[in-house]
């Protein structure tokens, strides 16, 4: 289930980019915001885990490789 997840946010993501892309292309900035939304889904879902590893809902072993390694 996790891994469909991580999937789902990867397409979204590339799509997201390659969508704002395109509207660049046929000057369509009415979409754009929504572009730039799917481009940030990554940081959502990394936020979302984050939040529900702290509550103890979930436990999710990588949130360590997303911090700097001056905040380690």
């Amino acid at each position: 289930m996790e891994a469909a997840l991580c999937d789902l946010v990867l397409c979204v993501w590339a799509a997201g980019w390659t969508l704002l892309l395109a509207l660049a292309v046929i000057d369509a900035p009415a979409m754009m915001p929504v572009s730039l939304l799917m481009t940030l889904t990554p940081s959502f879902y990394a936020a979302a885990r984050r939040q529900l590893h702290q509550r103890g809902l979930l436990r999710c072993d990588w949130l360590a490789a997303l911090q700097s390694p001056q905040n380690r």
